[in-house]
């Protein structure tokens, strides 16, 4: 299979099934069955978004049907044009419709799949930064200029939750303020 039967698989699903009956456009079908897989991931991931933090950004399930069999109808259209004959469009059809309705629900799964993925990440790099928090290994304002008791400058790390500062030197210092300068 060559790089270019990958980016348009539906096409090369078409000459394995129909050979020379379809002239249709290589990259149309394809990029249909992806925009449907879109639109059930944003049906999906909406969904959690709107619970999650309160935003309303969940899509009307009827506008994205619509918008699926809108998309499916192009591709009938096309379907009538680039086939030699009737029968073939609509067998083309058909597959189509399966294809599209196939598309949306893994859209939806892998929308609900994505979601999970980010809030585990979410959840490990919380994990991280608390225990990172109870070591005292966390830098509170990372690498910056601060002003010590003695009244001069040092240039270093402050560990998170203390008024000491690691000198680029080597040596610690107790500062004055813990805002640096």
């Amino acid at each position: 299979m060559t790089y270019k039967d990958k980016i348009t698989f539906f096409y090369a699903l078409e000459e394995s099934l129909w050979d020379d009956k379809v002239e249709a456009n290589h990259y149309f079908a394809t990029l249909s069955i992806l925009f449907v897989i879109l639109a059930g991931s944003l049906n999906s991931i909406g969904g959690a978004l709107q619970s999650m933090f309160d935003i309303n950004v969940t899509p009307s399930l009827f506008a994205t049907a619509a918008v699926c069999l809108y998309v499916w109808g192009l591709n009938v259209a096309e379907s009538i044009v680039a086939c030699t004959d009737g029968l073939t469009a609509l067998w083309r059809s058909l597959l189509m419709l399966l294809v599209v309705a196939l598309a949306y629900v893994g859209g939806v799964l892998l929308g609900g799949i994505l979601v999970a993925i980010v809030c585990i990440i979410l959840f490990v790099f919380a994990c991280i930064v608390l225990f990172k928090m109870l070591l005292g290994t966390l830098s509170g304002s990372g690498n910056t200029r601060w002003k010590t008791e003695d009244g001069e400058e040092v240039h270093g790390e402050k560990l998170w939750g203390s008024d000491i500062v690691h000198g680029d030197d080597g040596k610690d210092y107790k500062i004055k303020d813990s805002w640096g300068m």
